[in-house]
């Protein structure tokens, strides 16, 4: 209470004496005369440090004296805030009979920023006078704010540390970093594990900590982040991650085969056709993702394997394949199966009859490339069907003739990966764009095959599996157009050939396949 009154004692006094200066002095109160050699020294204040926003606990004091030392009243000097953004009391003082004038000084709000108060006078000479300068250290405010820094929305292996650590910045009121703050960091359940221990904020306001994500393959982890401290905005922070890049075994299909055609119609998957060890088949089975279960459908009319399929507009179409056991038979068949009424009608054959070709769909055409003419080969022909019209038209073909391809479209083009050419497995990816009809040589894949699988995964193109001579891959390479790069990623838990692929819900499912001696009826999916 004594403090106070001595401050507010001390600030009335400069204050009156001030009024009485202006009153007796006029106009000149504010321009000394230029008295010789005038030093002002300061007595206390410099060097305080106080909390930003806030006024320090003492006031700026100064001392006027001439060149004998001996003190100046009445000496009129102005407190002014050179940086920091702070402000003064009363920002003009008169020095008393001892020479002395003071003001208080409140900061301003950023710790990065210098905080400097000068004291200045104008002479009635006109010159400019700095006469003392005051520094302050400002210092952040409490806790007021936890937001997230770093280590966000990251995808790793299951049971492994994510590469980047989950770190939180708490500031003050006014976002200056606020040191020393402690910061629990807790995985909710089945969501891994972090080192014991609640870390504290550094310099800069920082906490870290790094994350062990949980063991289920495709799980979403979560993570919170809490500072200790009341009324803190955003506190929890919370953090998730994908323990991604991963398989799953889901259930298997009904009927083991290979060389079949998968196809995605409303998110239900679909087999189709094929072949076992006891020959080529017209069975259609349906996997629904989300129940983890198989439905068997109506056949095809024509039993079949090395066909294509894809689905348009709840249609799902068969193309194409071959149903002789010596593969000397080529077919142009063409058969649609609606899945709301459980039945197949027979469209508009292929022009040119082959198996061993691959389909997909852009903006409602269905695009068959490539595969085998017995007896004469791999084939570079590309023709586009118009379910609308029920027709199909010749496009430019492949650079590339080829059998046994990955395809998908990506952004309207059509990628056609790895499968067989004339003189062997190639690794050539090709793409073709249906607006100008035109074909265009991409990056090679890393992994030399044919019979491979592909999908698209968040404008990723994915292929899966595949075969070589006698060697049956797990390989899982992905392509990204945007940089015409290859990324190797997480290999199949089985390896095989011949299978089907096609991503549902953003999750690539490997369905069936040949590991070079077994049809397999496997089922697996990966979480990029």
């Amino acid at each position: 209470m004594l403090a106070d009154l001595s401050r507010l004692n001390s600030k009335a006094t400069w204050t009156l004496g001030l009024l009485f200066l202006a009153i007796g002095c006029g106009p000149d109160a504010t321009a000394p005369s230029d008295l010789g050699p005038i030093s002002l020294s300061v007595v206390s204040g410099n060097g305080q440090s106080g909390v930003v926003g806030t006024e320090l606990t003492q006031p700026l004091v100064i001392k006027a004296t001439d060149s004998k030392g001996i003190v100046q009243g009445g000496l009129t000097v102005n407190f002014r805030v050179t940086s920091g953004g702070g402000s003064m009391y009363a920002g003009t003082a008169a020095t008393d009979s001892k020479g002395i004038a003071d003001d208080y000084w409140t900061l301003g709000t950023s710790t990065a920023q210098t905080q400097r108060v000068e004291v200045r006078a104008v002479l009635s000479s006109g010159q400019k006078q700095v006469y003392g300068t005051f520094t302050a250290t400002p210092l952040p405010g409490p806790a007021a704010q936890i937001a997230i820094g770093a280590g966000n929305q990251q995808t790793a292996h299951p049971a492994s540390t994510l590469p980047i650590a989950p770190a939180v910045k708490v500031t003050d009121q006014y976002g200056n970093p606020v040191p020393n703050v402690s910061v629990t960091f807790t995985p909710a359940a089945g969501s891994g594990t972090v080192p014991s221990g609640t870390p504290k904020t550094d310099a800069n306001g920082i906490a870290a900590s790094s994350w062990t994500l949980g063991s289920t393959c495709g799980s979403t982890n979560t993570l919170t982040a809490s500072a200790t401290g009341n009324g803190i905005a955003g506190n929890p922070a919370t953090f998730t991650a994908r323990a991604g890049d991963c398989w799953t075994t889901l259930t298997s299909m009904p009927t083991a085969r290979w060389d079949l055609g998968v196809a995605v119609n409303n998110g239900i998957l679909y087999a189709v056709g094929g072949q076992t060890g006891n020959g080529f088949l017209a069975t259609v089975e349906a996997y629904d993702p989300a129940t983890n279960t198989w439905t068997t459908k109506a056949p095809m009319p024509t039993a079949r394997y090395f066909l294509a399929t894809t689905a348009v507009n709840g249609i799902l179409y068969a193309v194409g394949g071959t149903n002789s056991q010596t593969g000397n038979s080529d077919l142009a068949t063409v058969e649609a199966y609606d899945p709301a009424t459980d039945t197949w009608t027979t469209k508009a054959s292929m022009p040119t009859a082959r198996f061993g070709l691959s389909l997909t769909t852009i903006n409602g055409t269905l695009y068959a490339v490539g595969g085998n003419i017995a007896n004469v080969g791999s084939q570079a022909t590309v023709e586009a069907y118009d379910p609308v019209t029920n027709t199909w038209t010749t496009k430019a073909s492949m650079p590339t003739p080829r059998t046994y391809i990955g395809l998908a479209a990506i952004n309207g083009i059509l990628y056609a990966v790895g499968g067989a050419d004339c003189c062997g497995d190639v690794a050539t990816i090709e793409a073709y764009d249906p607006a100008t009809n035109t074909w265009t040589t991409k990056a090679s894949m890393p992994t030399v095959r044919e019979g491979l699988g592909a999908g698209v995964i968040n404008g990723v193109l994915y292929a899966v599996g595949g075969a070589t001579g006698s060697t049956a891959f797990a390989t899982l390479e992905a392509y990204d157009p945007a940089t015409n790069t290859w990324t190797t990623k997480a290999s199949m838990p089985t390896a095989r050939a011949y299978l089907g692929a096609e991503v549902v819900s953003q999750i690539l499912y490997a369905v069936g396949g040949n590991d070079l001696v077994n049809s397999l009826a496997t089922v697996e999916a990966y979480h990029p």
